[in-house]
């Protein structure tokens, strides 16, 4: 999500909770009491105004269910495609890790190649003393 960029008018996205436990809240509201005003529900808007100039004119009038399933279907396109890219995310986390585990380990090899040397030196100087 980071990594698309919105045009906004004011605020920051930083301010919008991105908390599962969120959707799960607005689902219980929406399921609500069903004796209650069906008027036009209330969400925090956490300051954030949109700019849509960047949307042409038919694009920003059509309010058809048409294209709204349009969008509907692009949304679902995108999405799939995110979900296709985690596990190479978490590819380059587990290579990272390895890579991490490579240094250690050549450093480890390369200290125990020092030690070896200095107890063959040691070894060599006992010997030609005798």
């Amino acid at each position: 999500m980071d990594e698309i960029k919105i045009p906004l008018l004011n605020g920051n996205l930083r301010n919008v909770p991105m908390d599962e436990n969120l959707r799960d809240e607005v689902a219980m509201q929406l399921e609500g009491d069903e004796d209650e005003n069906e008027g036009p529900r209330q969400v925090q808007d956490y300051g954030i105004e949109v700019d849509y100039s960047e949307l042409e004119d038919e694009e920003m009038e059509d309010s058809s269910p048409e294209a709204a399933s349009r969008y509907d279907e692009e949304m679902v396109k995108v999405t799939a495609e995110i979900e296709r890219m985690a596990p190479n995310l978490k590819a380059v986390e587990r290579l990272d890790d390895v890579e991490a585990k490579l240094v250690e380990t050549e450093k480890e090899a390369e200290k125990a190649r020092k030690d070896s040397k200095s107890a063959r030196d040691q070894f060599n100087d006992v010997k030609q003393r005798r």
